[in-house]
């Protein structure tokens, strides 16, 4: 029966091996949890503008004539916080306790987050000039007034030209004309 060799010898880790990769591990998990809390902070800032936007969409009282801005609006805020690089404030602070190279890799994992989220946005959304709803967003009332070539333009888009008295509705804008300011304001 042999004894196992004394520390440092070889076949045997020293003290110091001991100490150097306990202090390697204890540095990636720093980093790892470092990155977890950049993640973390990140996703807590970035999903509350798709989750504020689902809330809109959700809402009882919302109608057709409100969707194309609120998908306008949360496609603008995905463009400018990738444009500008814009992570969150305290996703920042996180960053700045990483060297450069690390935190670049970090930024630009996030900036791709922004990229495909608007990717999917755009293939799923018809941001286009003849999306139906773009055309009935000026009907908005919650938003401005709108005027009798506006009502023209969703008769057309909705194709109902063929079944609605133009010159009636006309006169029911006349009779609605006074009161709209009232309603946006109300």
């Amino acid at each position: 029966m042999s004894l196992p060799p004394p520390a440092g010898e070889p076949g045997r880790p020293s003290s110091t091996t001991v100490s150097e990769t306990s202090t390697t591990f204890t540095s990636s998990t720093v980093d790892t949890t470092l990155a977890s809390k950049v993640y973390l902070s990140f996703l807590s800032n970035a999903l509350k503008i798709f989750h504020d936007t689902v809330l809109v969409l959700e809402r009882e009282d919302g109608t057709v004539c409100e969707l194309y801005d609120m998908m306008f609006n949360l496609k603008t805020k995905l463009q400018l916080r990738h444009s500008d690089g814009f992570f969150g404030a305290q996703t920042d602070v996180l960053l700045q306790q990483f060297p450069d190279r690390q935190a670049a890799v970090l930024r630009e994992d996030m900036s791709n987050f922004y990229q495909s989220s608007l990717t999917y946005l755009e293939q799923r959304y018809d941001f286009s000039d003849s999306n139906y709803q773009k055309k009935l967003a000026s009907l908005a009332l919650k938003k401005s007034p709108f005027n009798f070539s506006h009502l023209c333009e969703a008769v057309e888009v909705l194709q109902l030209s063929k079944k609605l008295d133009m010159d009636a509705l006309y006169d029911e804008y006349c009779v609605v004309l006074p009161h709209q300011q009232a309603i946006v304001q109300s």
